[in-house]
This record gives C-alpha cells, structure tokens and sequence, in this order.
C-alpha cells in the first residue's frame, strides 16, 4: 500500500493516513481512495436475477407443456423467483451503503490471530488428501456513530500477509455507516 493516499474521517476531522489504518479486505482500497463506486462484493444484483429467472421460465414453460402438474410447476417457479430475491438482496444492500453511507473511524478493543482449515481435497490417483490452511485475523472493532452511540462489531477475515505480523489494540480501521442496522467495518 502506499502512503500517499489519504482517508478524510468526517466525524473527528482529521485525516489519516491508509497505511495506518487496518482493512480487512483488500479488495475495499480502491474504493475508499474513490477509484470504485461501491464496495468489494457487490456485484450486479442485476446478473444474480438472470439464472433463477431463467429457471423460473423454463420451469414455467415445461408446465404449460405438461397437463396436470401445473400447480406443482408454479410452486417450483415460485421457489425459484424466491432464490433469485435472495441472490439479489446482499448486492443491493453493499451499493445502498456505498452510496448513501459515511466513513468513519473505529477502533480494535480486541483481536485474535489464528491458523484455519480451510478444507481438503482428496488427490484422485493417491490415497492422500491435501489440505488448505488460511491465516484468519478476527477483531471486536468499536465505533462511535454520529449521534454519539457506541457500536461494537466482531468483524473476521482470512489474511495470511498477516501471518507474522501482529495488529495492536487500538489501532485504527475504517467503518462505512448508514444507519444503526447497516453499516460494514472495511
């Protein structure tokens, strides 16, 4: 990361430095210096509605074809338009808080820095099985919100540059806020 890029904290009025501030996802930077519109993992909501809606269809379509399942064939298509409301939800919320929420500063209380499993896989030819192991940073982050309300969140991420490093108490990390309910520690 590079130090000449700067954060303006609008509820202390000051400003810090990136490199002094703990994110834990990456991907998030180029948001926060304004080169991304929203925030990492937020995706098209609009591409998350395509494969059930085109399921639906089809399944709305076999129905028609079919004499005396059509109720049963409704349900399913029902059940499919349902799965691609719910595709679409997280997506929708992560553009809602990046363009209507604020940043502000938060701080570690807490953190725990541990080895993870992060599954295994079993080699076809051989009787042996490899596994994955991931570095996972787990913090409880505290913040205040702009009517004076403490908020505590314990917030994890699998990061293994952090693997030898270790993130004092205390140090600073960025929140994006809209309201009490919505709001992610970056």
């Amino acid at each position: 990361m590079s130090s000449k890029y700067q954060i303006a904290i609008p509820t202390i009025g000051k400003v810090a430095p990136l490199k002094e501030l703990f994110i834990f996802e990456l991907a998030n930077i180029p948001f926060l210096v304004g080169k991304e519109p929203y925030i990492a993992g937020t995706g098209s909501y609009e591409r998350a509605i395509l494969l059930p809606g085109f399921l639906a269809a089809l399944s709305l379509g076999i129905g028609v074809m079919q004499s005396g399942i059509f109720l049963e064939v409704i349900l399913i298509a029902l059940g499919f338009i349902l799965l691609g409301a719910a595709a679409c939800w997280v997506p929708y919320r992560n553009r809602l808080l990046s363009t209507q929420g604020k940043i502000i500063q938060g701080r570690i209380i807490e953190s725990d820095e541990y080895r993870k499993n992060l599954g295994s896989v079993k080699v076809p030819v051989l009787p042996v099985r490899v596994t994955s192991y991931g570095w996972e940073f787990s913090a409880l982050c505290a913040f205040r919100t702009p009517e004076g309300k403490v908020i505590s969140h314990r917030r994890r991420a699998i990061r293994n540059d952090l693997v030898e490093k270790t993130t004092v108490d205390g140090t600073p990390v960025i929140v994006l806020y809209r309201n009490d309910h919505h709001y992610k520690i970056l």
